[in-house]
C-alpha cells in the first residue's frame, strides 16, 4: 500500500501526471491519512511524472499480487521500468533526456521543504532477484533536488551495484556512503527512512540522516542545500547511458511517506503499533 502520511484533512485531490498513467483510487483513512496508489495531494502538495513527454506507458505502473508484484505491505505497489531509448522530455520547459545522454522513469513531488525545516520521508523498495548493475552508468533510486535551481542535494544509487548515498552539497566534493551491499541488495523489501533538516550554510545547523531496515546508516552535518527549497523524487533515472550496458532494469516502490516524526513515515514502527 501507498501512503503519503501527514495531520491535514485533504478536500480536493487533484490529477497532474501523464494521461497515460492510470488513476487508481484516492481515499482517506479513518486517522486522516492519504492512501494513494497514484497522485495523492498533502498538504498541497502532489506527485507528477517527471520528464513525461514522450514517457512509456510501461514505465510507471501499479499493481498486486495478482500481477506478480511484490508488495511490501497492503495490496498494491509501483513498478518502475527503463528501457535503452526510454528518454523524456520536459513539459515545462527545453530539457530533453535524449540530448543528454540520460533515460528515466521517476515521479517527482510537486511543493516543496523550505530553508530551516525538518521533514521525514519513507519509502520501501524492491530489487528483483535479476535486476541488472549497468555501471560505469549512473542509476539514482531516489532523490531530493533544488526546485529553483534543478540541482540535487541526496543521491541514493547504485552505480558501484548495492544501494548508497551520494551527499552533493560539502563544497562540490561528493561524498558516497554505502547503505546496502551488492550481495543483500536483490529479492527482499527494503525500508528506508531519511530526517532532513535544510541549512544552505556551509557551518549550517543543516543534517540529513538515514536509516536502512531500522538500522542508522548515514549522517551528513552542516550544509544540506544550496538554495532554499528541495523536493523528493523516486523511480528510476539514468545517466551516462551511451557508458554503460544498454538493457532493461525494473523496481518496486511501497509504502512513501511524508511527515513530521520518525513514527509518521517508519513502516516498521507503523507495523509494530498495529499489532
Amino acid at each position: 500500500m501507498l501512503l503519503f502520511s501527514y495531520d491535514i484533512f485533504i478536500n480536493k485531490i487533484t490529477r497532474a501526471i501523464s494521461p497515460t498513467v492510470p488513476l487508481i483510487a484516492i481515499m482517506l483513512s479513518a486517522t486522516g491519512c492519504v492512501t494513494t496508489s497514484a497522485d495523492g495531494s498533502v498538504e498541497g502538495m502532489t506527485f507528477r511524472t517527471n520528464a513525461p513527454v514522450g514517457a512509456k506507458g510501461y514505465g510507471i505502473q501499479w499493481g498486486g499480487i495478482e500481477q506478480g508484484y511484490p508488495v511490501r505491505r497492503g495490496t498494491q505497489s509501483q513498478r518502475f521500468e527503463v528501457q535503452p531509448g526510454d528518454c523524456g522530455r520536459s513539459d515545462r520547459s527545453s530539457w530533453s533526456d535524449c540530448e543528454n545522454d540520460r533515460e528515466r522513469s521517476e515521479r517527482r513531488q510537486i511543493g516543496y521543504q523550505t530553508e530551516g525545516q525538518t521533514r521525514w520521508y519513507g519509502w520501501s523498495i524492491y530489487f528483483p532477484k535479476d535486476y541488472p548493475n549497468i555501471h560505469p552508468t549512473k542509476v539514482a533510486l531516489g532523490q531530493f533536488s533544488e526546485e529553483d535551481s534543478y540541482r540535487t542535494t541526496f543521491m541514493f544509487q547504485n552505480s558501484f551495484g548495492g544501494y548508497n548515498l551520494e551527499a552533493q552539497t560539502m563544497n562540490d566534493d561528493f561524498q558516497n556512503i554505502p547503505l546496502i551491499t551488492k550481495e543483500a541488495l536483490r529479492g527482499k523489501w527494503h525500508d528506508i527512512v531519511v530526517e532532513y533538516k535544510l541549512s544552505n550554510r556551509i557551518n549550517g545547523d543543516g543534517y540529513f540522516r538515514v536509516w536502512v531496515n531500522g538500522e542508522l546508516k548515514a549522517e551528513v552535518k552542516g550544509r544540506t542545500t544550496h538554495r532554499n527549497k528541495v523536493y523528493f523524487i523516486y523511480g528510476i533515472y539514468r545517466t551516462k547511458v551511451s557508458k554503460g550496458l544498454g538493457t532493461a532494469q525494473v523496481v518496486y516502490y511501497d509504502e512513501i511517506r511524508h511527515g513530521n516524526s520518525r513514527e509518521d513515515v517508519d513502516i516498521r514502527i507503523i507495523e509494530q503499533q498495529l499489532k
